[in-house]
């Protein structure tokens, strides 16, 4: 598969491997901050199956930093979802990406969200009931400073945690290390998002969902982190 281009004012001339349709100049945002507080994911449709992860990778970080690239699959179909350092990134993507053609067909790429924020929490969601909190912790450690958890037991051999980062680049790491990671042995994978609840080492005082469990947030003592 061979992709054309046609370059677009302001735009570096590596993308020569792209056609664009309809192409326009993209007008610089007044402060190109890298924010990593707030992260934006696009989805990327309509792609022939013979384009690879690689390519999508190389075409996407043309347009900015990538945290990751990955590919979703749905009804026999190939969608790839990529998350951006910067809201700019993200939108120039956006806009380049729906103006290319691979062999006649036109791509669609489009927000995953409207604005999918990162924070500094991330929920994970279906933990094996023989992983313990400790075990957990120590995997999610790996990441950064872990500043306070609250684990939340179902009724169902799974159960979830919330887990607060000192900084938002550590939870954007998480995220993108862990998800759909499997944790243990003929087990499913755990689902990794962020959570836009920030939790340290007050108790959770709520009687909402009174079908769980909730257990008191602890903030990891200095044994516990030495450990981890």
């Amino acid at each position: 598969m061979t992709l054309r281009s046609m370059p677009t004012p302001g735009i570096i001339p590596q993308m020569s491997a792209i056609r664009f349709v309809n192409s326009q100049k993209i007008i610089p945002a007044p402060s190109l901050q890298l924010a990593l507080h707030s992260s934006y994911t696009i989805q990327i449709e309509k792609l022939p199956e013979s384009i690879t992860h690689e390519k999508i990778l190389e075409v996407a970080s043309l347009f900015g930093d990538v945290i990751f690239c990955k590919p979703i699959f749905q009804h026999n179909r190939t969608i790839y979802q990529v998350l951006y350092k910067s809201k700019y990134s993200a939108q120039t993507a956006i806009s380049e990406f729906n103006k290319m053609e691979i062999n006649e067909r036109k791509i669609y790429a489009s927000f995953l969200e409207p604005e999918n924020r990162a924070s500094m929490s991330v929920l994970v969601k279906g933990i094996p009931s023989k992983v313990s909190i400790d075990s957990l912790l120590r995997q999610f450690q790996r990441f950064g400073d872990v500043v306070g958890y609250c684990p939340t037991k179902l009724d169902s051999p799974r159960w979830r945690c919330s887990i607060s980062y000192q900084t938002y680049e550590s939870a954007i790491s998480a995220v993108a290390g862990m998800n759909k990671q499997v944790m243990m042995q003929d087990t499913k994978p755990i689902t990794v998002i962020f959570s836009r609840k920030r939790f340290n080492s007050e108790v959770l005082n709520s009687s909402r969902n009174k079908h769980r469990i909730r257990l008191p947030i602890v903030k990891p003592s200095r044994e516990q982190s030495e450990v981890m």
